[in-house]
Order: structure tokens, then sequence, then C-alpha cells
């Protein structure tokens, strides 16, 4: 599977937030806390995702780290029981890191609005333009330009890795 994504740095976000339920074709879907157990993996990222009221979720990717529009190749192994397949991990990989947000989902035609509160790190927002049979890149790269223009008032500067590098980042 693959999208477009970008992540910025998020100067207000119930600001956003409203201005999100007043834009025609959002609707907000959920908010849930997640914590994301990362591994030490030879390419790519691989997370283990753990969430209120959702199975858990064993998510490998590979993205550059970039601060306009990337793709991200993702694959996605949903479990009923993430903490055996943590385990299993634990026991087989290193882990490296883990990251701790509270997110609100929006969705945009075929691009999900992630707005983050991240433990230790602040604020986000990231946009995820899901590319598919019915939506090609150039449409969803559009589709993410269009709501990006849309709420630039409200972003801070790009961050052009994961949380996960972040935390990393700030412990050493």
């Amino acid at each position: 599977m693959k999208n477009i994504e970008i992540k910025y740095r998020l100067n207000d976000p119930e600001g956003l937030r409203a201005f999100l339920a007043s834009i025609s074709g959002v609707e907000k879907q959920w908010e849930r806390r997640q914590t994301d157990i990362y591994y030490r993996v030879f390419k790519g990222r691989l997370k283990l995702r753990l969430e209120d009221e959702a199975p858990g979720q064993l998510i490998f990717y590979r993205r550059t780290d970039a601060s306009q529009a990337r793709e991200s190749d993702y694959q996605i192994y949903r479990t009923d029981d993430p903490a055996a397949l943590h385990d299993i991990l634990r026991a087989a990989l290193q882990e490296q890191v883990t990251v701790v947000k509270r997110r609100t989902l929006y969705l945009f035609r075929n691009v999900r609005i992630h707005i983050d509160r991240v433990e230790s790190l602040g604020d986000f927002l990231e946009f995820e333009s899901v590319v598919s049979e019915t939506v090609p890149e150039e449409t969803a790269r559009q589709n993410l330009e269009e709501i990006a223009r849309r709420v630039r008032p409200f972003l801070g500067e790009p961050v052009p890795v994961s949380y996960s590098d972040l935390l990393l980042k700030k412990a050493t």
C-alpha cells in the first residue's frame, strides 16, 4: 500500500479542530490514545500499534525523511492479541523507542488528517493521502495540497522525520 504524507508542528490544535469542523467535506472519525512500540530493523521502520478500542496493528513502512510531501510504502497486519505478538517481537528484535500519543482522525476525501499530541514532544498535524485504484497518485497529491493550503495558518514548521526519531534525538 502507498500514501503521500507530510507532518507539521501544530501551532493551535484547538483552533484547527474548530476550523476543520467548519470545512465542508471534512469529517471527524475518532479520537484515541495510541502507543507505538518501534523495533530495530535492517530496513524501514517496524512498529506495533496499540490503541483504545481497536485491534493491534503491526505496521512496516519505508519512506524517506523529507520536509515536503513524500511517498510512504507500508504494510499492516491486524491482530486481536497484540500482547502475544509483542512478546514474540521483543524476543526476536530489540525495542528501539515507544511513542505515546493522543490522535484525532479526520477525513477529507482520501486524506487522513491526524492531530496528534505526542508525549514529551507536543502537538503535530500529519496528512496521509492514500493512493489506491480509485485515487491515483496525482489525485492523492492534489487532495493533500488542497487541504494543506486551507489549514496553512495553523501549521508550524514541517517535520521531516518520525516521532520515534524525534524522541530518540531528544534522549541523546
